[in-house]
Order: C-alpha cells, then sequence, then structure tokens
C-alpha cells in the first residue's frame, strides 16, 4: 500500500514535467509563429527552424510562465511596422529568447524607428541569449517594470537610440555582450541591482 501511495505522490509531482511539448515551427509550416507563442503552456519550447520569419505586427509573448523560443541555426525574425516592438513581453514569469535575430524591416520614411526591438513590461526572470537585436530599433532591449532580466551573449548594434533602455527595474545582469554603434549603450532610470560585466562595448556615438 506504501509504495502504490508513494507511486501516486510522485506521478503528481511529476505531471507538470511530463506535459511539456516542443512546438516546432517553420517559415512556411502550418503553425505560425504567433499561435505557437499562443498555444504554448508552461515548460513547452518553441523551436524555430532556420529561415527568415516576417509579420506585419510584433510577435508577443503574453501572461505566459516558462515559455522558452530558440532558434535552429540563422534564424529572422522582422517586424514590417516599424512603429512597433519586434517581440513583446508582457506579463509573464521565466522566459528565455535564445538563438534568435530581431529586427525591424525598414525604418520610417522620416528616418529611424519608434518601435523597440524586444519590449519587456511587467515580467520577471526573462532571459536573453545569444540573439542579435539590430538595424533601426529605436531601442534594442526595452525593460520597464521588471525584475531579474538577464541579456548574455548577446549582439546589439545600430539601433537608433539606446541598445538597452531600463524603467523601474530591479536585479538586471548584462554580460558578456557585443554592444556596437548604437546611439548609446544605457538610459536607466529607477533600477536597483544592476550589474554588467565581461562585455564589449565601442563605437557607440554618444560614449
Amino acid at each position: 500500500m506504501k509504495r502504490v501511495l508513494a507511486a501516486l505522490l510522485l506521478s503528481v509531482f511529476l505531471a507538470p514535467a511530463l506535459k511539456a511539448e516542443t512546438l516546432e515551427v517553420r517559415p512556411a509550416g502550418p503553425l505560425n509563429l504567433q499561435e505557437a507563442l499562443e498555444q504554448a503552456q508552461e515548460g513547452d519550447e518553441v523551436l524555430l527552424g532556420e529561415g527568415i520569419y516576417k509579420s506585419d505586427t510584433a510577435w508577443s509573448i503574453n501572461g505566459k510562465t516558462g515559455l522558452v523560443l530558440k532558434g535552429q541555426g540563422e534564424v529572422w525574425l522582422i517586424c514590417r511596422d516599424a512603429g512597433s516592438q519586434v517581440l513583446g513581453i508582457e506579463g509573464s514569469e521565466s522566459i528565455t529568447v535564445q538563438e534568435v535575430k530581431l529586427r525591424h524591416e525598414e525604418p520610417l520614411e522620416e528616418g529611424g524607428c519608434e518601435g523597440s526591438v524586444i519590449a519587456v513590461r511587467e515580467s520577471s526572470a526573462v532571459r536573453l541569449l545569444n540573439c542579435e537585436l539590430s538595424g533601426c530599433g529605436s531601442v534594442g532591449v526595452d525593460l520597464e517594470a521588471s525584475e531579474e532580466l538577464e541579456i548574455s551573449g548577446c549582439l546589439i548594434h545600430h539601433n537608433s537610440y539606446q541598445a538597452v533602455l531600463l524603467n523601474d527595474c530591479t536585479q538586471i545582469v548584462i554580460s558578456y555582450n557585443t554592444i556596437v554603434d548604437n546611439q548609446s549603450f544605457l538610459a536607466a532610470y529607477g533600477v536597483d541591482g544592476l550589474e554588467i560585466y565581461g562585455n564589449l562595448i565601442a563605437y557607440n556615438s554618444q560614449e
């Protein structure tokens, strides 16, 4: 009887882990990226096949927990709307974006972009790992009212204003990135607990 009870308890504790799935997305596949992000449950991985993904609007991760978005090979997410972010993360926890390149397709006619490349709002434990955030984005990473963000191993370049913008945030780690050719490296307001180390930071015009 004790063995049966122990097995039942173990199955209850392991149930969430066993439900984790990998959702595979391809540029011309039947499942598009936004659909996959909306369908994903806690612990799931959205795996992007090599290629270019384009959208007229931002991709969004909203109200999710324990989600991984990961590229295989060279993966580009390109947003045609220069006034919007390329990827938005809001009201989410424990999100990892890894091995993905993101940018806008074209700047606005008057030059530059109004939208950030990645915007994080009211979220925690977000990790951006080995990504490229480039082009005419106004800001590479725009973080607001969030905590425990890690930016590591990324290439952040040619953004119209800051590479990184922090507003009302805590526990931020920026490490081992290459941050070059932006208007400026960093703007931080109301930030508590900021660690910056191991980065190559160069040729940002206001530095």
